[in-house]
């Protein structure tokens, strides 16, 4: 596994629905049917260094945005599963070339365990402090080196900014 650091205060952005606005660092939206990394129960967050790729995460594609509150949030992360430059079989383990599967067509149609959430399970298990950390970047809207999916301790996480 590649890991990295992140910060100090390096700059993050979400968008939050209305809904989870009152609670920008709880993650209990992404709790509810998990998430790429986070299965249900788990809170995460996904944060991106870009606001446009924020934006696009946000709106998985559909053609109308629903309404939504853009966050920054300060953050410092000392280990960090990297993902950013996709898979690589001489940086990574093997299994880690399904990191980016159809996580939702997996779970909530196939009513399997997507390898995304096996591989979110092995970086909480590696860590001392059991709570995951990874990025990872989406092919689909990224330009090379932007990063995305984040789930972020909530210690770690200072935001949003004012």
């Amino acid at each position: 596994m590649k890991v990295t650091r992140v910060g100090p205060d390096e700059i993050f952005h979400r968008y939050l629905t209305p809904k989870w606005a009152f609670l920008p660092t709880s993650g209990a939206g992404a709790a509810i049917d998990g998430g790429r990394f986070n299965r249900p129960g788990v809170e995460a967050l996904y944060l991106s260094r870009s606001t446009q790729t924020a934006l696009d995460e946000y709106r998985q594609g559909v053609s109308i945005v629903p309404a939504a509150t853009l966050a920054a949030y300060k953050i410092t992360l000392a280990e960090v599963a990297d993902l950013s430059q996709g898979f690589d079989p001489d940086i990574w383990d093997g299994a880690w070339k399904e990191w980016d599967c159809a996580w939702r067509q997996i779970a909530r149609i196939d009513k399997k365990v997507p390898s995304s959430w096996k591989l979110a399970d092995l970086v909480i298990t590696r860590r001392p402090s059991r709570h995951p950390v990874s990025i990872a970047a989406s092919r689909r809207w990224h330009q090379p080196g932007d990063l995305s999916s984040q789930p972020c301790r909530r210690r770690s996480c200072r935001g949003p900014r004012s």
